[in-house]
């Protein structure tokens, strides 16, 4: 797929504070059940939920076509030529927003970075961290996906022009609302700020808020994220998986670094990191295989 420019789900109660009032929203299994009462009387917490030990049921297909309708689809998109500091090669910065359109959950899906020039033809290096696999994309949800790699040069050691890129699709386990509901649950980031190197302005460290409502720690598969302009423009992104400990229950502040890919010129009050959590166990692959995702390496 070119990168070009719901309904309210059903799941277990947990407790949330909005404007210091305490309420009752919904969650996946994995957070513990908590009833609170307009009386003030004592809450009841059920046990936190075992996380399931298999993948759940679906059906695997296309990431663009979700069974009955719908899908994921690119929203918006950008990328920014970096010139790179010191020895370091020129390379592209890349950032997009896929969306999930379906009512099914999105587990497990492909996703590739494909830069290429006016004729069509690649620009880039293979890998470096162009093919990732985002464990979870709720219904109606939106996530961001980033990635940079070092583009090919002519014999002169002039660097490619790009002119665009495709963000393909590859496949999905699409898990029925259902099922879906029995294992997964809502986490958010919120940026907080990116602090780049003195030595290395295009590379930083990027610190955010995750608010997860699961009720144990699982396992993480990196982070992704889209730098944007003054104007809220996406001008590139990134992905990394080294930094703090990511996907732990509940609020907690996190980081990851160090995160290359930085545009010259960003808003960094709109800058977003989604971190790549999933509570389903195995899916470990041969890194080296041809079209291994670079986050589910064995």
């Amino acid at each position: 797929m070119e990168s070009s420019g719901p309904e309210p789900r059903r799941r277990p109660l947990r407790l949330a504070l909005i404007g210091g009032v305490a309420v009752v929203v919904l969650a996946a299994v994995a957070g513990a059940v908590v009833l609170a009462r307009g009386d003030d009387s004592p809450t009841e917490e059920a046990p936190c939920a075992a996380l399931p030990s298999t993948p759940p049921p679906g059906v695997d297909a296309p990431g663009g076509q979700a069974p009955g309708g719908g899908g994921l689809r690119v929203v918006e998109s950008g990328f920014t030529p970096v010139a790179g500091n010191g020895d370091d090669k020129p390379y592209v910065s890349l950032g997009a927003v896929l969306e999930n359109t379906s009512t099914r959950v999105a587990h497990r899906t492909l996703v590739s970075f494909r830069p290429v020039d006016g004729r069509d033809a690649p620009v880039a290096t293979p890998g470096n961290l162009l093919t990732q696999q985002i464990p979870v994309i709720l219904p109606g949800q939106r996530v961001v996906v980033g990635g940079a790699t070092y583009l090919l040069e002519d014999a002169a050691g002039r660097p490619a022009t790009v002119a665009r890129f495709h963000l393909d699709l590859g496949s999905t386990r699409w898990v029925t609302r259902d099922d879906g509901d029995l294992m997964f649950a809502e986490l958010t980031a919120r940026h907080q700020r990116t602090e780049r190197f003195a030595e290395a302005t295009d590379t930083g460290t990027v610190h955010y808020t995750v608010d997860s409502g699961y009720c144990r720690q699982i396992s993480s598969h990196g982070v992704g994220v889209v730098f944007r302009n003054s104007a809220g423009v996406i001008v590139g992104g990134s992905f990394q998986t080294g930094g703090s400990v990511r996907c732990r229950p509940g609020t907690s502040e996190e980081s990851v670094d160090p995160m290359m890919g930085i545009p010259p010129e960003i808003d960094d009050s709109r800058t977003e990191a989604y971190p790549y959590c999933d509570p389903v166990p195995g899916g470990a692959v041969d890194p080296t295989a041809s079209g291994a995702p670079v986050n589910y390496g064995r």
